[in-house]
């Protein structure tokens, strides 16, 4: 509590996490710079990342992984017995068997040169809600991310189509420098209510932690090839810790 997290602390040895580091640490060009105040994204959908993919055989293996439903199923299973377990006892509502494997979410920012995927996003995006919820589907979003000094969150929730959310570390950070994974508890019946406040599917702003009812309950550090992963909900409320030292990446 306040919700299940799983971690797996050895989900990649040290080589293959060292390995992991040097590539991301050692990339150029990505598709997004500086989003949140320092973060560079590789995002699925885009030339830059199919060719990170085609380049770098231990990522192709990472995204083959997890892009299968078996992996998907086996961890829903666990997570979802872990909830009922738990306090918040949540069961997600977006669950379909069959995966997508080469489907991505359309992101103007970054997908805006694929012509036929802007033109379908946006005739499905004027579609009604009712007319959406009949073809529902799974895929798996798998972007490559470096964090540098200034990038945060904010505490936060996850679109609510999400279903599990992944997080890979590479690397160990240096003492205070920032970088963790921040866990929220609800404290207060004034906290937010994300079922009733979403705005185009996620919470609509970040918000003050002072005046919403939530306090930090723990946090979860950077370890070289830790996986941690969660069920995104409507008290799912986490956060990437300030990242506050110059020449660290995460």
């Amino acid at each position: 509590d306040p919700f299940p997290v799983l971690e797996f602390k050895n989900f990649l040895n040290k080589k293959e996490a060292a390995k992991a580091y040097e590539i991301i640490k050692n990339i150029k060009d990505f598709d997004e710079e500086n989003e949140m105040g320092g973060r560079n994204n590789l995002r699925k959908g885009t030339k830059k990342h199919k060719k990170f993919l085609k380049e770098n055989s231990l990522f192709r293996g990472l995204y083959s992984f997890f892009n299968d439903e078996k992996q998907f199923h086996f961890l829903y299973k666990e997570l979802k017995a872990l909830s009922e377990k738990s306090k918040a006892k949540y069961e997600p509502k977006y669950i379909q068997n069959k995966i997508n494997k080469d489907y991505y979410a359309y992101k103007s920012t970054v997908h805006k040169k694929n012509y036929l995927k802007r033109i379908k996003n946006y005739f499905w995006s004027k579609l009604p809600s009712s007319a959406r919820e009949l073809k529902k589907l799974l895929f798996f979003y798998f972007f490559i991310a470096k964090a540098t000094k200034g990038y945060t969150t904010g505490p936060h929730l996850d679109k609510k189509t999400r279903i599990i959310i992944f997080l890979i570390y590479f690397n160990k950070l240096p003492k205070d420098s920032g970088g963790s994974l921040e866990v929220y508890s609800q404290n207060s019946k004034n906290t937010p209510n994300n079922e009733k406040n979403l705005k185009n599917g996620r919470w609509s702003g970040i918000f003050d932690v002072s005046k919403s009812g939530l306090s930090l309950a723990h946090k979860v550090k950077p370890e070289p090839g830790k996986m941690v992963c969660f069920l995104a909900n409507p008290i799912s409320f986490h956060n990437a810790e300030l990242m506050k030292l110059n020449k660290v990446n995460r």
